[in-house]
């Protein structure tokens, strides 16, 4: 079995992604990680998930990490870079869906990748997966004849924007258009995750949308990302690596 660490384990995905790993035959929960002044640590995870107790204790101590094989992480920018050094310092490998990134940081995370295999993506979906893919077939080809422009909207509680998801949908339209290109950010009610790209000429306009209806795709995602990384020695990955189109 994997051992399976989630950082963030109480928040909107990290319990997704908790339950879908203690459910997993092929993936033991041995650590579920939160930020240090949470009301609940020191509480039965089990109990506190599924009702009932596991033995397993929500904790905040990073150093803990050396207990599991995969850490997913699903927390905030700066605890995630916080693990990021330990899963670097001690070969953990790392599943990260954390979003909001400086460029800077992204090199952290790259560098660290060349000591211990990190799976990095803004959305683990395979629908959205799936979009990226087919952007750069279609950005290559519209490039010359249709404006183009991207919405994203989520729930109020996000706190990046544009969202990590739409900035990726931006570098990739970007490497065709040689162009600085837009996001339109909403923040609003409790929407998942909608995604709108649009092309658009003097006589037409062709547009592609993905709407998340559950966060459950993503946390099936990240249980499919940790069972990827858990093979790889080194090097920095994408769910593109892991879906075959």
């Amino acid at each position: 079995m994997i051992k399976t660490a989630v950082s963030g384990a109480l928040g909107r995905m990290g319990r997704l992604i908790s339950q879908l790993v203690l459910e997993d035959k092929d993936l033991e929960l041995v650590l579920a990680l939160e930020k240090k002044d949470h009301p609940l640590l020191g509480e039965d995870v089990g109990k506190i998930l599924v009702g009932k107790e596991i033995g397993l204790r929500l904790e905040s101590d990073p150093q803990k990490i050396l207990a599991c094989d995969v850490l997913i992480d699903f927390s905030e920018r700066k605890a995630c870079l916080e693990k990021l050094e330990f899963c670097k310092k001690f070969k953990k490998k790392m599943v990260i869906g954390t979003t909001g990134f400086t460029d800077s940081e992204i090199e952290k995370i790259k560098e660290a990748s060349k000591e211990t295999a990190i799976l990095l993506s803004p959305n683990m979906s395979f629908g959205v997966n799936f979009l990226f893919k087919l952007l750069r077939r279609v950005s290559s080809i519209l490039k010359d004849v249709y404006d183009v422009e991207v919405i994203d909207i989520h729930h109020r509680f996000k706190k990046d924007a544009p969202s990590g998801t739409a900035k990726k949908f931006i570098n990739i339209l970007e490497e065709n258009y040689k162009k600085p290109l837009r996001v339109h950010s909403l923040r609003i009610g409790e929407v998942v995750g909608d995604h709108y790209i649009i092309f658009c000429g003097n006589e037409e306009r062709i547009e592609f949308v993905h709407r998340a209806i559950s966060r459950k795709t993503f946390a099936k995602g990240a249980i499919l990302a940790c069972k990827f990384i858990a093979n790889k020695e080194k090097g920095l990955y994408s769910m593109e690596d892991l879906y075959e189109f």
